[in-house]
């Protein structure tokens, strides 16, 4: 009976014996584990600092202040961008951000040079703009001065048969800024019960467009985009009366160039040029036939593209389009052998997209593709010759 409490104590060792030989080959795969994570960190690290090396803080690359002789305009918190448009491994641009402090200086750093624009970054409530400056090289030798202004109010009416249209969505972009062609301005509103819309604060001597967008107004229809240029600061643009239009109609077919009918569900993109794609596209689906319509499109240069309307067919970005368009399309693009070219100033109604039969990239002349893009952009879109098309059957059948 004395002895008894001695075998609990040796039954206790061997077990805590097993318990240490098992922990060793855990503790070898965390060790294992960890190192391969610091590994990894180390190699981020590195490779961040190796492709922002361009960017990191450095000298001073702009440096000045905002300033404004608008009753009520806070000269704080307002960003100042920098953006250097050649830098050579990005085709967007390297951007570098300043924020003003509560008398309007700011100061941007980066140890990039060459040729830039400086801007300030506007909301839509922010009551005041901006007198954009021109090119400079950076880094930039003088101090900047940028200052804002009340800007130009743009204003006029949408009318339908005469009546004010109310409650439509208008909207206004710039065109084109020489002095700094990355800035996009943007306005956008809706008319009051007169039809009447105002944008303020818009860029003094720039041009602009005003426009609605396709399906955007009820009842259909459309404004054709008015092209407008603002005078000096303080003035006031006054379009008088837009009316809405019924917009006008594409329509024709799909057809293979041999002749035979689509064997796959297909159909066809509407799209506007740029810049006046903010204006929408119309996408229409083809029958069985290849037969489409489009309506309620402006009388602008359009871009006329067919589709693989199959869901199972998937394509990652960048893939070239399933299939080519026939050289015998009259309004082939130039420089993309995939859609057509060209002006809806009337209703086409017999467009014939004939596709191409070898499936391959008709060859191009790259001398002569500039010449031949503004002819296209100056004629009614054409498809291919109607007569070598296949014969009709009817819409649906």
């Amino acid at each position: 009976m004395d002895q008894q409490p001695h075998e609990p104590r040796e039954s206790n060792q061997a077990p805590r014996a097993r318990r240490q030989v098992g922990s060793r080959p855990r503790n070898w795969r965390l060790a294992l584990g960890l190192g391969f994570v610091v590994l990894g960190g180390v190699a981020a690290t590195l490779l961040t600092l190796l492709l922002s090396a361009d960017s990191r803080p450095g000298p001073i690359l702009t440096a000045g202040r905002v300033s404004s002789r608008l009753e009520g305009v806070s000269l704080e918190q307002i960003i100042v961008d920098t953006e250097l448009s050649t830098y050579p491994l990005n085709p967007y641009g390297l951007r570098m951000r300043a924020i003003t402090d509560a008398q309007g200086f700011f100061r941007t750093e980066g140890a990039i040079s060459g040729t830039g624009y400086v801007w300030v970054a506007r909301k839509s409530t922010d009551p005041w703009t901006c007198r954009p400056l021109p090119n400079l090289t950076l880094p930039a030798r003088e101090p900047l001065e940028i200052e804002l202004i009340e800007g130009v109010a743009v204003t006029g009416r949408l009318v339908r048969a005469g009546a004010p249209e109310a409650g439509a969505m208008v909207r206004m972009s710039l065109t084109k800024l020489t002095s700094c062609p990355r800035i996009f301005s943007y306005h956008e509103g809706e008319t009051d019960k007169q039809g009447r819309f105002t944008f303020r604060h818009a860029f003094e001597d720039c041009g602009y467009m005003v426009y609605t967008t396709i399906g955007a107004l009820r009842g259909g229809g459309l404004i054709e985009p008015r092209f407008l240029r603002t005078a000096k600061d303080g003035t006031v643009v006054d379009l008088g009366d837009l009316e809405i239009r019924p917009g006008r109609t594409l329509a024709g077919r799909i057809v293979n160039g041999d002749g035979r009918p689509l064997d796959h569900a297909m159909g066809v993109s509407v799209w506007l040029e740029w810049p006046l794609a903010r204006l929408g596209n119309v996408v229409s689906k083809a029958d069985k036939n290849g037969t489409f319509v489009c309506t309620g499109l402006p009388e602008l240069v359009v871009m006329v593209s067919p589709y693989d309307d199959e869901p199972t067919r998937n394509r990652r970005p960048g893939d070239p389009p399933p299939f080519w368009l026939s050289p015998r399309c009259v309004s082939l693009d130039p420089r993309d052998s995939s859609r057509l070219i060209g002006l809806l100033d009337r209703d086409v109604l017999d467009l014939i997209i004939e596709l191409n039969p070898s499936e391959t990239h008709p060859p191009s002349d790259a001398a002569e593709t500039m010449k031949r893009l503004e002819e296209a952009r100056s004629r009614t879109v054409q498809g291919a010759p109607a007569g070598n098309a296949p014969p009709r059957r009817g819409a649906g059948s």
